[in-house]
């Protein structure tokens, strides 16, 4: 069995829907540690946030961190994990982590509340006025990519971010994913890497820790999406056997494809 299989990771195999599902994301499980592995790297799936906190705590060049994953400073997650990317030697080459969304509100509901950042009510001005998505929610963020050159640019942030929201939904039978990305890094292209079905502005607003202005963009990715585009990820990754993270992400060192406007 390889080391990293749907059981080695401990998701509860009752979890997806229908049979379908769970094939796409036990092969998808396999063939990510298969690509990682093309640059010399493999994945761990980690369980104590306290660990991830560390690390990005120290971190160069990370815009600090996300509190949604930070212990003590939200309220106590149901579930949550981390992952782990690192070189066969040992260098630390990326994180990323996502905790599950306990709440009877919308996801805009939600961060409206500022309740997934603190774990005191702490209104926030959301500029989409719906609730948002609802059901089984989970945040993904935190992710930090080591600016070492051997890491920097190779499409790590496109496979950990695609290889996290699979784990997800697997784990927790989400209906939606989701994460928040900072306008710079929609400027930039970076966010073309996730993948999101959406990307829609949610915060607008001078809440920087010294006044200024915070803009924040939802990424929401339903199950269906999220199923779809990791059987194209699928097909790409194993048809594509001689091609690395690189080749295959839309954002990497050498290689733009903006998506400003869509």
């Amino acid at each position: 069995m390889p080391a990293h299989t749907l059981e080695a990771l401990r998701l509860d195999q009752s979890v997806p829907r229908t049979s379908y599902a769970r094939a796409i994301v036990q092969e998808y499980v396999d063939a990510a540690q298969e690509l990682f592995a093309r640059d010399h790297l493999a994945f761990n799936m980690e369980f104590d946030l306290a660990d991830w906190c560390r690390i990005i705590s120290h971190a160069p060049r990370t815009d600090g961190r996300n509190p949604a994953f930070v212990p003590g400073e939200t309220p106590p997650p149901d579930d949550s994990y981390w992952l782990r990317v690192t070189h066969r030697d040992g260098r630390l080459a990326a994180i990323m982590a996502a905790r599950y969304i306990e709440t009877d509100l919308g996801f805009y509901d939600h961060v409206r509340d500022g309740r997934l950042w603190w774990p005191e009510l702490r209104p926030l001005p959301v500029i989409p006025t719906r609730s948002g998505p609802s059901g089984s929610m989970a945040h993904t963020g935190g992710l930090w990519v080591s600016p070492d050159p051997d890491f920097a640019g190779i499409g790590i942030s496109w496979m950990l971010t695609r290889l996290n929201h699979m784990i997800a939904l697997a784990r927790w039978n989400l209906d939606w994913a989701i994460g928040v990305v900072f306008q710079k890094l929609v400027d930039k292209g970076v966010a073309a890497n996730y993948g999101a079905e959406m990307r829609e502005l949610m915060l607008d607003a001078p809440l920087g820790p010294d006044g200024s202005r915070l803009v924040m963009y939802a990424l929401p990715n339903s199950r269906d999406f999220l199923i779809e585009r990791t059987r194209t990820d699928l097909v790409n990754i194993r048809n594509k056997e001689d091609q690395k993270m690189r080749d295959l992400a839309p954002f990497a060192k050498g290689k733009y494809q903006s998506t400003k406007g869509r």
